[in-house]
């Protein structure tokens, strides 16, 4: 049985952390959504509409539509639930499905999406650091190495167009 699926709102937090922490490695957007945004969606940046599946009072699966459409997806049980009511709840229209590729596939099978002309289906290659073993490179103890922040004209002519590209490629910004 695939549970019950809700609409998660104030006083979720607890539960909705407590499950996405069992999927750190693929859960960064939900959780920097979550942590920005909170849970509530009020058609801000960074607050999509939390949607869970539950079974026996536990989160089974989440998929959140933000407010730039992508559909974020994690979890198992009740995944296609969750992400029909996240979109009939918010009103939004999908312009991308985010999450571990198998279940993108699935949501996008769900969601009669799978002969939609889709501008990028790759796995992104997801690394785990064991934040214990990290080690400070030597480089950055040397006396005569700096960093410093960098200079506006930096930001503008250099960093602000990496982030534009990558809001733009990723995220559908």
């Amino acid at each position: 049985m695939a549970g019950e699926a809700r609409v998660l709102g104030a006083g979720d937090e607890p539960l909705l952390e407590a499950f996405l922490e069992k999927y750190l490695e693929s859960s960064v957007f939900l959780l920097s959504n979550l942590e920005r945004g909170g849970i509530v969606d009020r058609g801000e940046r960074s607050q999509p509409t939390y949607a869970a599946n539950f079974a026996h009072d536990a989160i089974t699966s989440v998929a959140a539509l933000g407010w730039n459409g992508n559909l974020l997806v994690q979890g198992d049980l009740g995944l296609e639930s969750a992400a029909r009511l996240a979109i009939e709840t918010s009103g939004r229209a999908v312009r991308g499905i985010l999450g571990p590729l198998a279940l993108v596939h699935r949501a996008r099978s769900a969601l009669g999406l799978d002969s939609a002309p889709v501008a990028r289906d790759l796995p992104d290659r997801l690394f785990a650091l064991e934040l214990e073993r990290l080690r400070v490179p030597a480089l950055l103890e040397d006396p005569d190495f700096a960093l410093r922040p960098p200079t506006e004209s930096e930001v503008r002519e250099i960093l602000a167009g990496w982030r534009a590209s990558y809001l733009e490629e990723v995220l559908g910004a």
